[in-house]
């Protein structure tokens, strides 16, 4: 463990670690600050500068049940941060009194959840504080959650912007208050792509306030029997209804914004249950090689000369009368098509080589 806390008059100490290749927490171990209950101070901020930050069986924790505010959590260069069962959170106790929010705050070009948690929470006197992840390429939760939570004031927000994030196994983006007329947080994701699977849901609820909004700021997002309809349904209803919910529940229900994907529906055309004749297709087509842009034909006729001047060249060759061939009684084989080939008036066809 690597602790920072205060049981007196004072702030906590500062925990700043400086990873040149990794920093790895494994087998229950623990970074945190704390000002515990008879503690007067602020928690100071956690700040971990690696390429890598990799989290098994542990916890990063800023936490105040004090008079004081819990610290920041912040991870501002990481490469990747990988969470199995484990957690990164900031709490105001229940109490604790706390003037300012305490803010979780991680840049990294990959993020994966598995199994855990990033909150920050407020059972106390005090706002929750905000999650503002950067992520460069995807967001990936596997039953992981990301959320915050208020009893009795206001929810913090959410703010994500990545590149693609993927929420799969009951893995939710929440923000909540449980108690009191505080606004639920905002929610904000800001992706090339959001896709939700298996019961994953994005939720801002306030029980007697308002709602908080929800931005999905992305071109494509799909959500595994996701309703438009459905948006201000109780959330204790929401769990485990295998579907996706998107929902601003509140006393007001607060404003969500979805992604315009009427141009998805508008290109979507019914295919008739034949849509080309593939036996005839693979059977009878195929594609012969050639290398040269353009060749001649040239044709001379036959050697000797003429009997007569008046007369024409006999042929040295027999003629005879040419037939058709009979028609094959059996369908024709198919013949697997070998790769793709660009032809000439540059269309690519799926084809197989003449022989």
């Amino acid at each position: 463990k690597i602790t920072a806390s205060t049981s007196g008059q004072g702030n906590t100490g500062i925990i700043n670690l400086r990873g040149t290749r990794k920093i790895q927490l494994v087998n229950n171990s623990e970074i945190s600050n704390a000002v515990d209950e008879k503690g007067v101070g602020n928690a100071r901020e956690i700040t971990l500068h690696t390429p890598e930050l990799s989290l098994e069986n542990s916890n990063i924790t800023s936490s105040t049940s004090g008079m004081g505010n819990a610290g920041s959590i912040t991870v501002p260069d990481a490469t990747s941060i990988t969470l199995d069962n484990s957690k990164i959170s900031t709490e105001i106790g229940a109490g604790g009194t706390a003037n300012q929010p305490s803010n979780i705050t991680l840049q990294t070009g990959e993020l994966r959840l598995n199994d855990s948690n990033i909150t920050a929470s407020s059972q106390g006197t005090g706002n929750a504080g905000n999650i503002n992840l950067q992520i460069e390429n995807t967001l990936r939760a596997n039953n992981g959650n990301i959320s915050t939570a208020a009893v009795r004031t206001s929810g913090g927000g959410i703010n994500i912007a990545a590149g693609n994030v993927l929420l799969e196994n009951n893995s939710n983006i929440r923000t909540n208050v449980a108690i009191g007329t505080g606004g639920g947080g905002q929610i904000t994701l800001t992706a090339d792509s959001i896709l939700a699977f298996n019961d994953s849901n994005i939720l801002a609820f306030a029980q007697d306030g308002a709602g908080g909004n929800i931005n999905l700021n992305t071109p494509i997002f799909f959500g595994n029997g996701f309703s438009p309809g459905d948006k201000n349904q109780n959330p204790e209803n929401l769990n485990n209804n295998n579907r996706v919910d998107v929902n601003a529940k509140g006393a007001i229900s607060g404003v969500i914004n979805l992604p315009d994907l009427t141009f998805i529906q508008n290109s979507l055309l019914e295919l008739p249950e034949t849509v080309i004749d593939t036996q005839n297709l693979l059977a009878n087509s195929c594609v012969v090689p050639n290398r040269q842009k353009a060749g001649t034909f040239i044709m001379t006729g036959p050697d000797g000369l003429q009997v007569r001047p008046s007369r024409n060249l006999s042929s040295p060759y027999p003629t005879g009368t040419i037939k058709n061939l009979p028609t094959a009684s059996q369908p024709p084989k198919i013949n697997e098509a070998q790769g793709f080939y660009l032809l000439s008036n540059g269309r690519t066809v799926l084809s197989r080589k003449c022989f």
